[in-house]
């Protein structure tokens, strides 16, 4: 089941499984990424749809869009740590790759976020409606 409002964050994980207290206080960098389009994406759907049926293919969208997301946070030694609609928050911490800047992760991954986005950028709704996504 694919549910991101109980998302764990892998350092989370990883200290659980391992038995570790985690610090109560770290260095790094935080990135938040929004995506934009998903208000017009939603409003086409609930008019093409319904509203229940709607929010059900806004969600499959979502999911296919924060996957593919969350994979290139993964790769740059991000965790995600929160989601909020269509906006996920991410952290890189110092403890995570001492020998590289956290902020320097996050912007690369930032970038990274912006070349997967493109690619995925047309959705195509059950009527043909095109939306952008950025």
């Amino acid at each position: 089941m694919e549910t991101y409002a109980t998302f764990l964050p892998i350092d989370r994980r990883l200290a659980l499984a391992a038995g570790s207290d985690l610090p109560d206080r770290t260095n790094g960098a935080a990135l938040f990424a929004d995506i934009s389009g998903f208000t017009p994406l939603t409003a086409v759907l609930a008019q093409e749809l319904g509203p229940h049926r709607g929010a059900e293919e806004l969600t499959r969208h979502l999911n296919h869009v924060f996957s593919s997301l969350i994979a290139q946070v993964h790769l740059y030694m991000g965790n995600v740590i929160g989601f909020s609609g269509d906006a996920i928050t991410c952290w890189f911490d110092e403890n995570d790759s001492p020998e590289l800047d956290p902020a320097t992760l996050a912007l690369a991954c930032a970038l990274q976020l912006q070349r997967v986005m493109a690619q995925l950028e047309a959705m195509r709704t059950p009527q043909g409606h095109v939306i952008s996504l950025a």
